[in-house]
C-alpha cells in the first residue's frame, strides 16, 4: 500500500485493531476465566485470573487495556474521517454537528444500556456508561483537534490534561471521608465529585470507573489516537510506511516506560484513568495497531483479518448486541447445550459463552458481507 492510498483511504489495519478490541470486550475474557474455572485447577485459575479478570483497584491486568484501545482506536480514525469529509465538501459547522450527534447518541445508547426503556426510572438510574465515555471524551477530543493546526500544540494539550488530572488527584482528596488517601476508593476527588453532582447514580456508593473528572482524563486518550492518526496522514516523502510503523513501535514503547515509571508516584489504575495508566494503555494500543498496520498494510498479509475485520466495522452494534441480548444465552444454550453435556458440568459456562460469541460473530459478519454497517 502506498503512502499516497494511505492519505486518502481507509486503513485496513484500523479497523481491524477495533475488532481486536471488540472480540475481547465481547465475552472473551470471561470465556478463557471460565475454560480456567471447568479444570477445576487452582492453580490454572489464579493464573487466568491475574490476566482476565479486571483489578479491584490498582494494577493493570491485560483486560483493563482494552477499553482504552477502544477510545484511542476512535480518536485514530478522526484525522481520516475529518480529512475525507473536509475534501467533498462538509463545513466546519457540519463536522461539529456531526460530532455532537455522535457524542449525543452514545450518551443516549449508554442510557439505554443502563436500563432506562426497562422501567424508565431516569431518577434512578446510573448515568454514567462505558459508551457515554467513549462519546464524551472522543468529542472533546475531536474539537481540540479541529481547533489546533500543528501537532505539537495537540500534544501540549494532551500533556496538559494528563498532568493537570494528575495534579488534581495528588493535591486534592475527598472532604467528606476524612483521613482516606488521595489514591483509594473512597477518598479520591474524582468520586467525591461524582456523589456530589449525582448521588444514588454511581457505579457504587463511593464512585464511578466512568465518572466525570476521569472521563475529562480520556480526553488524552483519544487526543494520542489523533495524534497518530494526524501522523499516519503526514506526506513526506522520506517518511515511508516502514519508517511511520517502526516510529509508532518506538513511542509506543517510550509512552509504557513514561506510565511505568510514573507509576511509582501515582498508581495504575483504570477505575480512576490515572495519568500513568493513560500513558501505558495508550503505548501498548500504539504497540499493537502498529504490528498489525506492519502485517496488513506494509506486508500486505490479509488472509486472515475478515473476522476482525466484520467486528471492526460494526463495533458499537457489536457491543451493544453482546450486552443488551444478554451474550445470546438462551440461544447459546439452545443450540450448543448438546456440546456442553458431553463434557462435566464445570464447563457449562465456557460453552454457553462459546456459544454467545459465535451466535454474535455469525450476524455481525452477515452484515458485513452484506455490506450493512451501522455507524454512528
Amino acid at each position: 500500500m502506498s503512502d499516497k492510498k494511505t492519505s486518502s483511504g481507509r486503513l485496513l489495519s484500523i479497523d481491524v485493531t477495533r475488532g481486536y478490541a471488540m472480540f475481547y470486550t465481547m465475552g472473551v475474557t470471561g470465556m478463557f476465566t471460565a475454560l480456567a474455572n471447568g479444570t477445576q485447577n487452582p492453580v490454572i485459575i489464579e493464573k487466568m485470573a491475574k490476566v482476565m479478570t479486571h483489578a479491584a483497584w490498582n494494577g493493570l491486568p491485560y483486560c483493563d487495556t482494552i477499553f482504552p484501545m477502544f477510545i484511542f482506536i476512535s480518536g485514530l480514525t478522526f484525522p481520516f474521517s475529518a480529512a475525507k469529509r473536509e475534501r467533498s465538501g462538509s463545513s466546519r459547522l457540519d463536522l461539529y454537528i456531526m460530532i455532537a450527534k455522535r457524542c449525543l447518541t452514545l450518551i443516549l445508547l449508554g442510557f439505554v444500556y443502563n436500563g432506562l426503556l426497562s422501567n424508565f426510572d431516569f431518577a434512578g438510574m446510573r448515568y454514567y456508561s462505558v459508551l457515554g465515555r467513549i462519546g464524551i471524551a472522543w468529542s472533546l477530543a475531536a474539537v481540540i483537534y479541529l481547533n489546533t493546526k500543528k501537532a505539537y500544540t495537540r500534544a501540549i494539550w494532551t500533556g496538559g490534561i494528563l498532568i493537570a488530572y494528575w495534579l488534581a488527584l495528588t493535591l486534592f482528596s475527598a472532604p467528606d471521608i476524612p483521613g482516606a488517601g488521595n489514591f483509594t476508593m473512597q477518598g479520591n476527588i474524582t468520586g467525591y465529585i461524582d456523589r456530589t453532582l449525582f448521588p444514588g447514580h454511581l457505579y457504587n456508593e463511593y464512585y464511578d470507573p466512568e465518572g466525570l473528572l476521569s472521563t475529562f482524563a480520556a480526553v488524552s486518550t483519544a487526543l494520542m489516537g489523533m495524534l497518530t492518526g494526524q501522523f499516519l496522514l503526514w506526506k513526506n516523502k522520506k517518511f515511508t510506511q516502514k519508517k511511520k510503523c517502526a516510529y509508532m513501535l518506538a513511542a509506543g514503547v517510550i509512552l509504557i516506560m513514561i506510565g511505568k515509571i510514573w507509576a511509582r508516584i501515582l498508581p495504575l489504575n483504570k477505575r480512576l484513568w490515572t495519568s500513568s495508566f493513560n500513558c501505558v494503555v495508550c503505548g501498548m494500543a500504539l504497540f499493537t495497531f502498529a504490528v498489525f498496520y506492519y502485517i496488513i498494510d506494509i506486508r500486505g498479509i490479509k488472509w486472515w483479518t475478515p473476522p476482525l475485520t466484520a467486528l471492526g466495522v460494526n463495533a458499537i452494534a457489536a457491543y451493544f448486541g453482546w450486552e443488551v441480548f444478554g451474550r445470546f444465552e438462551f440461544t447459546s444454550k439452545y443450540l450448543f447445550g448438546g456440546v456442553a453435556s458431553l463434557f462435566p458440568a464445570s464447563y457449562t459456562q465456557f460453552f454457553t459463552l462459546l456459544g454467545g460469541i459465535i451466535i454474535e460473530w455469525a450476524i455481525i459478519y452477515f452484515l458485513y458481507k452484506k455490506k450493512v454497517y451501522i455507524k454512528i
